[in-house]
């Protein structure tokens, strides 16, 4: 009965740091790809809201604007 005791425990050791270490590689690759995936934030030139670049609507003079009708009212004075 002990021997099954201390089998069981050994064999929810071994999975417990299996799971643990799955859970740590996977927790790494999620952050490397956080890292990665980040974009240039730009700033509304009529607005002030910012939002990603490849959001952003650009007028003549490359300036960033969060919409097509903040683009045509020009920046803010």
């Amino acid at each position: 009965m002990i021997i099954r005791l201390l089998l069981f425990i050994v064999v929810f050791a071994v999975g417990w740091l299996i799971y643990r270490q799955i859970k740590r590689s996977l927790a790494q690759n999620k952050s490397a790809e956080k890292i990665q995936s980040s974009e240039k934030m730009v700033k509304c030139a009529q607005c002030g809201t910012h939002l990603p670049a490849s959001h952003a609507t650009y007028d003549h003079q490359q300036r960033p604007f969060c919409s097509e009708d903040h683009r045509l009212k020009g920046p803010k004075q």
